[in-house]
């Protein structure tokens, strides 16, 4: 096994994609872009231009027609954030902007 595979402590494979999608911080402010670089079942890896001032928790919009997960912001790494899934539903939230 390589030392790659050795480190590896995921839950879950991830799938790597390059998905637009949007951050709700739950403050009313704008959705913020970011995009979707891998996704599991049990989380997701964005990038967003300020990670820095998120919340603890935040909904990812996932798609135009508002399908969202909850998520915990687990780390950070500069533009990149780890989410780790809250819910394990998914239903109908806000819509990106076009």
């Amino acid at each position: 096994m390589d030392s790659a595979m050795q480190g590896e402590k995921r839950r879950a494979p991830r799938k790597v994609l390059e998905y637009p999608a949007g951050i709700d911080t739950g403050d009313g402010s704008p959705l913020r872009p970011c995009l979707l670089s891998d996704i599991s079942r049990t989380g997701v890896r964005v990038r967003v231009a300020e990670p820095s001032d998120l919340p603890p928790t935040v909904t990812l919009v996932l798609s135009r027609s508002g399908v969202f997960r909850r998520c915990r912001v687990a780390w950070t790494d500069g533009s990149d954030l780890g989410l780790e899934f809250l819910d394990r539903k998914r239903a109908p939230s806000r819509r990106l902007p076009r």
